[in-house]
């Protein structure tokens, strides 16, 4: 159950390095190398490494490949690993950074989907996954995020455009809505004490800057921004709603951490008007617009990097 879960997110990306498959060994003859992407080189071992990634998924598929079809599926994985290094490529000229924090986060994260440390560590041993080379694919994955998070975040959305959306969603998007914040710690005593030190400041601002773990929101004070009932996790949802404007919670357990959450404003829908749902709506059409507009971004990268791909 959770070597399949774990492959899952190998496959977006998230975990690499398991047993090595052979590619069809005695009737390809695969290069060291490759590929190359700038002088990077992309390694036989690396594409094993894949290959035996996507036969986990679905092992009869993969094992009733003849070879032509075998050849197609490692023409298409060596494609994607290039793409995966260019975009990586990018991230590197654009100086986006990624904390070591940010990368145990994320391992902290998955480790709360486990049972037990113990369960977690055999799961890792059995698929010959080592923490170091998860960590190192996890830094490129949240680069690679980061990166197109500002070519997104780049896009301008008119206010002509947010107002037609608005107008043809209207009812979809008004609805009870909450606007919070929150600090996010590992363990409750931790969060006990933040709320002790609240107590005495009252800036929670200040101390979501200095104590939360969401790297995401803790630049901002803590500031989750709007949410619609049922669009949060239910154990924050319900403590949110518990709350009127300007409380703030007792510690709240999730698979994340311990959260204090601290209510700034309840709107009913019938309240609401396109200014509540102005940043929302543009997020909204500046992701669309990035759908539409990435695969000619991807283009100019592919234009600009010198590749070399062996063919099988």
């Amino acid at each position: 159950m959770y070597i399949k879960w774990i492959i899952i997110l190998i496959i977006t990306g998230s975990l690499a390095y398991m047993t090595p498959v052979l590619l069809a060994e005695d009737s390809l003859q695969t290069p060291d190398v490759v590929a190359t992407v700038n002088g990077h080189n992309i390694t036989r071992e690396e594409l094993e490494r894949r290959m035996t990634q996507s036969r986990a998924m679905d092992p009869g598929r993969f094992d009733a490949m003849d070879i032509e079809q075998r050849k197609k599926a490692i023409a298409r994985t060596i494609s994607d690993m290039i793409v995966r290094e260019v975009i990586y490529q990018e991230a590197l000229k654009r100086k986006i950074v990624v904390t070591d924090r940010e990368v145990d986060l994320n391992l902290e994260g998955m480790k709360r989907q486990f049972p037990s440390e113990e369960v977690f560590k055999k799961t890792f041993a059995d698929a010959k996954i080592t923490i170091t080379a998860w960590k190192k694919e996890t830094r490129q994955n949240l680069m690679a995020i980061k990166l197109e998070d500002l070519m997104k975040d780049e896009l301008q959305i008119t206010n002509s455009e947010i107002a037609d959306y608005y107008e043809k969603n209207k009812t979809s998007l008004n609805k009870d809505s909450i606007n919070i914040s929150h600090i996010l710690v590992e363990t409750e005593k931790e969060a006990k004490k933040v709320i002790k030190e609240f107590k005495k400041k009252k800036d929670f601002e200040a101390l979501a800057k200095k104590y939360s773990l969401d790297t995401f929101t803790k630049d901002k004070g803590g500031d989750l921004g709007w949410y619609g009932k049922g669009e949060l996790l239910k154990e924050v949802e319900d403590a949110a709603y518990s709350l009127s404007p300007g409380q703030t919670s007792a510690p709240v357990k999730s698979q994340y951490g311990y959260h204090i959450i601290r209510l700034e404003e309840k709107k009913a829908a019938s309240e609401q008007t396109l200014e509540d749902h102005r940043e929302h709506v543009s997020s909204i059409l500046q992701q669309a617009k990035w759908q539409q507009l990435r695969p000619t971004w991807l283009q100019g990268l592919m234009i600009n990097a010198a590749v070399w791909k062996w063919s099988p």
